[in-house]
């Protein structure tokens, strides 16, 4: 049951960082010289059991900038 509970935790806290640099980039539209930023998601290696695979949740892989004015 934890490692349940580690696999829904880890999506919360990687869309959790998603939505801030949303509202980062939602509160910095208007500023010269704003870079949006956008967060780059993947899968944690999976965990091996005897009959297969089982996926272990989701990390930011990175935040990626681009240079210019974001049209929000």
């Amino acid at each position: 049951m934890s490692d349940l509970l580690r696999i829904a935790l880890s999506g919360l806290v990687a869309n959790q960082s998603a939505m801030s640099t949303t509202g980062h980039n939602i509160a910095s539209a208007g500023v010269d010289g704003f870079s949006r930023q956008r967060v780059e998601l993947g899968t944690r290696s999976p965990q091996y059991f005897p009959g297969g695979y089982i996926g272990r949740g989701v990390d930011v892989q990175s935040v990626q900038r681009k240079i210019g004015r974001a049209h929000v």
